[in-house]
């Protein structure tokens, strides 16, 4: 699959393998460990999902909300929600939003890990 993004005047084109781990380690793995995994967030040492665990991370994306998957619903939602991910005010930049829906949109393949 490959999905091309304008947005912000930025041009990225994504080429999502269907079952390629490399993929996911490069380009989704960065964006999961820098905003959701981190320390008191998903990071296995509380009752939130653990996000370094790739079943956990398929899972929080399966769970629907308003018909979307939850990972997306929550980082959609405006930063002042206490549901809002990545939580304390952090946003996603578009090119990492962007990453993640293609690859979601792609079947979310980490070969489960």
């Amino acid at each position: 699959m490959i999905i091309s993004s304008c947005r912000n005047d930025q041009y990225i084109e994504l080429k999502v393998p269907n079952c390629d781990t490399s993929w996911y380690q490069k380009e989704i793995r960065p964006i999961i460990t820098g905003n959701c995994s981190v320390s008191g967030c998903h990071d296995g040492t509380n009752s939130l999902p653990n996000f370094n665990n790739y079943l956990s991370l398929k899972t929080v994306i399966e769970s629907k909300i308003n018909g979307k998957p939850e990972i997306l619903y929550r980082i959609d939602l405006p930063v002042n929600y206490i549901d809002h991910m990545p939580n304390n005010g952090l946003v996603l930049s578009s090119n990492d939003r962007t990453k993640l829906v293609v690859w979601i949109n792609a079947g979310y393949s980490g070969c489960d890990e």
